[in-house]
């Protein structure tokens, strides 16, 4: 589980999928930035993206599907995504079509195996799966 992927190529630094453990955001946030000195991810262009949804689809490959936690979250002013390293906002191409769809209830942004690895919006407190990045 601590073997980090060199995706310096696409401007994303080098990644870490930990599978081992779901955390809620706060603890996975933690997790990255406690344990692994890094941050969770931010994506920033389509290619970015592309190539997370395909490291996760190989990852399926693997083990089980999962969802997996981004550094985004409205939380503190609903409706305004941002990336919360970075502080710029969350571009529409990360989200499904139909989300952020949570309200002032879902404030934090995980790729989710149900909807292709596109952003979805959920309860800070459920748990998914952290990818850290460095």
């Amino acid at each position: 589980p601590h073997s980090w992927i060199d995706a310096n190529w696409i401007q994303l630094g080098c990644l870490l999928f930990n599978s081992t453990t779901d955390l809620s955001w706060e603890e996975a946030n933690g997790y990255c930035q406690q344990e692994e000195n890094a941050t969770l991810i931010e994506i920033q262009t389509e290619e970015q993206l592309d190539y997370l949804m395909m490291e996760l689809y190989a990852l399926e490959g693997h083990e089980e599907s999962r969802d997996w936690w981004t550094a985004a979250t409205d939380v503190g002013y609903e409706g305004r995504w941002i990336w919360i390293v970075t502080l710029t906002p969350v571009s529409a191409f990360v989200w499904r079509n139909d989300q952020p769809n949570d309200g002032i209830t879902g404030n934090c942004m995980y790729l989710s195996d149900t909807s292709g690895y596109e952003g979805l919006d959920d309860w800070c407190s459920r748990t998914h799966y952290p990818i850290c990045q460095q």
